[in-house]
């Protein structure tokens, strides 16, 4: 293929149990979806782009959960253990999601 970028988020950083590096997990995502959007079909304004590639996002990790055989919690999820508490970046997935679901159409 010409012109592919995968990616794949999370690779570096969790927001961990307390929260404290949420803003980083934040940063991943937005740095993410601006590299898929530069490339993109369609430009974050709905419009389309000639010379661009089909992209995705997919965010594969709702909550936050428990792993057994080292006993710690992995923290790449949307939402905390609680399945209550949403975490800052669950708001940016589902602005740009939304934005986009609805420029598209």
């Amino acid at each position: 293929m010409a012109g592919q970028t995968d990616s794949e988020y999370g690779v570096g950083h969790w927001s961990q149990q307390d929260n404290s590096e949420s803003d980083k997990q934040s940063g991943i995502y937005n740095d993410t979806m601006k590299a898929l959007m530069e490339q993109a079909a369609v430009t974050s304004e709905g419009e389309a782009n000639p010379h661009g590639f089909v992209a995705g996002i997919d965010w594969w990790s709702m909550y936050n959960w428990y792993v057994n055989h080292s006993q710690w919690i992995q923290t790449m999820g949307l939402m905390h253990m609680d399945r209550e508490q949403e975490k800052d970046v669950a708001e940016l997935l589902r602005n740009d999601y939304g934005r986009l679901a609805e420029q598209t159409r």
